[in-house]
């Protein structure tokens, strides 16, 4: 009998028949085959087959060497199975974040909002005390859920960090305000040094560096009951452009046993079961640290005795960054009088909060339930914007946007306003058409500044004043306006002129009564920056050569100005 029709499954005889053509051709390979046993058992093969050859060289048979792999084929299937459900498990996972993320901030984006709007109307003391704690409740819940998402998008790969100016002193000037109340609270005293020698201005992920010293500070703080919690970074050196720099956190709290150092970065791990209890806390904050060192180029370090204290510590190579200035300024006396919007949102409780805001702000606001709602609406009259929610029954956001992009040809702009704060959602909302995306909860100032910049109310561009401000108070004249730059440029260039002499002649005195006097007319620009620059001129040992540095700087930025009110006559 035929030994490829008694062995082989039939879908496989072809293969086995082109091998037996490529023999009588002289050619060897390697294949491999399930072959049918006699109890109807499948085995497979792995096939080594070479020609053999008669005395005249001329091919006479074959060789075949047939090597049992079934074991690894069963290995090898198991494994594409464990694989895709693994795919499965983590697709469906990234759903689950993805409704709980929309599910919690969504009900988050209505607790924040109404007590901020609530902390604006008259309370007496009892009821501030009792907001104030459900603000850091709600924002402490924010901060759980942004441990997880960002868990989540590290594991996933689809983590990405920034690399833009940022000034380094605000950044830590911003961190130790945000933790002060902590230590304060548990009667800790709170210090952060900084070497002198590290750059002001830097190139990295702010945001994510601000991240890790908040996760880094804020544990010390928990887990010190008596003592201190000290911030310290390093100069270490420089060196083409970048500064190498030590950051360390150390504190006299409950300290780590050693066996346990080794776990402490991993998520969900934490010392021990009673940490949970005592202390609260999902495991993550470490985790996500240590991540984002790595990220970042370092490796984030932890020494530590029982009953004494912590250290945790990195060390970053950080490029040089150019000065910045604050992109916009946010105003009490909010205006959007003149403004039409849409609201395009199902959530009762949001659609209060919104219109609230909007309405404290003379915005006209109307709303919509769904897409088919802002499609109706939008065909009757006209809207300056459209704050757009994504999920919502009927038709969501990102089909409402496609219809009015691409069959109606509406030019109007839209911010989407999304609870899902998932790796993708920003990019899906500007595929389809949107203009702007905000995660909920959204910050007021965020909003009001989005929508201006989006009505070309708003200018973007770097600058040492506050434009909008001016033209507020002149009723947008461009006459008035000229003549107020003018004059302000005539006057800061006069003084600056004295001043310049006065720094030459060493008068302490001279220059800290110039600094005062240029700080009326600076304060004109509506700019807190060049403010607080020229106020370090005020200071009695600004003229001394180690803070020189210091005021170069504050020269530069009234330089600036006057630089400024040129192209902008121009």
């Amino acid at each position: 009998k035929n030994a490829t029709e008694i062995l082989c499954l039939e879908e496989d005889r072809d293969l086995v028949l082109n091998q037996s053509v490529l023999r009588r051709e002289g050619e060897s390979s390697v294949f491999e085959l399930p072959l049918l046993c006699k109890n109807g058992e499948i085995k497979w093969v792995l096939i080594s087959g070479a020609p053999t050859y008669d005395q005249n060289g001329e091919v006479n048979g074959t060789v075949g060497i047939h090597f049992d792999i079934t074991q690894r084929k069963e290995t090898e299937t198991e494994l594409v199975e464990a694989r895709e459900k693994a795919e499965r498990l983590l697709v469906a996972r990234d759903q689950f974040l993805a409704n709980v993320s929309h599910e919690i901030r969504t009900p988050m984006n209505a607790i924040i909002g109404m007590a901020g709007l609530m902390k604006e109307t008259p309370l007496n003391k009892e009821q501030a005390e009792f907001l104030k704690a459900i603000n850091i409740s709600a924002k402490g819940l924010l901060v759980i859920i942004n441990d997880i998402l960002d868990m989540s998008k590290i594991n996933n790969g689809n983590f990405t960090i920034e690399s833009i100016d940022f000034n380094f002193d605000h950044l830590l000037k911003n961190l130790m305000a945000g933790i002060q109340v902590r230590a304060e609270e548990k009667g800790i005293a709170l210090q952060c040094s900084r070497d002198p020698k590290i750059s002001r201005f830097l190139k990295l992920d702010p945001t994510r560096l601000n991240q890790v010293l908040i996760n880094l500070c804020s544990n010390a703080i928990k887990f010190t009951e008596k003592g201190s919690v000290h911030l310290d970074i390093k100069f270490i050196k420089s060196n083409n452009g970048m500064d190498e720099v030590e950051f360390s956190v150390k504190d006299t709290g409950t300290g780590i046993a050693a066996d346990k150092l080794g776990s402490i970065f991993k998520a969900f791990s934490q010392e021990d079961d009673t940490i949970t209890r005592n202390y609260g806390g999902t495991g993550l904050g470490l985790a996500i640290s240590s991540q984002l060192v790595r990220l970042f180029g370092g490796e984030l370090k932890v020494s530590s005795e029982e009953g004494v204290g912590s250290r945790f510590y990195f060390t970053l190579r950080i490029p040089h960054g150019s000065q910045v200035i604050k992109k916009y300024s946010t105003y009490d006396d909010k205006d959007l009088s003149d403004v039409s919007v849409l609201l395009v949102e199902d959530n009762e409780i949001n659609q209060l909060l919104a219109t609230k805001l909007l309405g404290k702000w003379g915005a006209n606001v109307q709303v919509a339930n769904n897409g088919f709602e802002a499609l109706e609406l939008l065909e009757k009259e006209g809207f300056d914007v459209v704050l757009m929610d994504m999920q919502m029954p009927g038709m969501g956001g990102v089909e409402c946007t496609e219809i009015i992009r691409a069959e109606r040809q509406l030019e109007i702009p839209i911010i989407a306003l999304t609870a899902n704060a998932l790796k993708g959602e920003k990019e899906k909302c500007i595929r389809a058409g949107m203009n702007e995306y905000i995660s909920k909860p959204f910050n007021p100032d965020e909003l009001y500044v989005k929508i201006n910049q989006l009505l070309g109310r708003i200018q973007m561009e770097e600058s040492s004043f506050d434009l909008q401000r001016i033209e507020k108070i002149y009723d947008s004249d461009p006459k008035k306006i000229n003549e107020f730059l003018l004059l302000i440029k005539s006057q800061i260039e006069e003084d600056l002129v004295l001043l310049n002499a006065k720094i030459e002649e060493k008068d302490q005195g001279a220059v800290a009564f110039l600094a005062h006097k240029m700080k009326s007319t600076l304060d004109l620009m509506g700019n807190p920056e060049i403010r607080l620059q020229v106020s370090k001129l005020e200071e009695e040992n600004i003229l001394n050569p180690e803070r020189s540095e210091e005021l170069l700087e504050a020269r530069t930025a009234i330089n600036k100005v006057t630089t400024e009110i040129d192209a902008l006559l121009s």
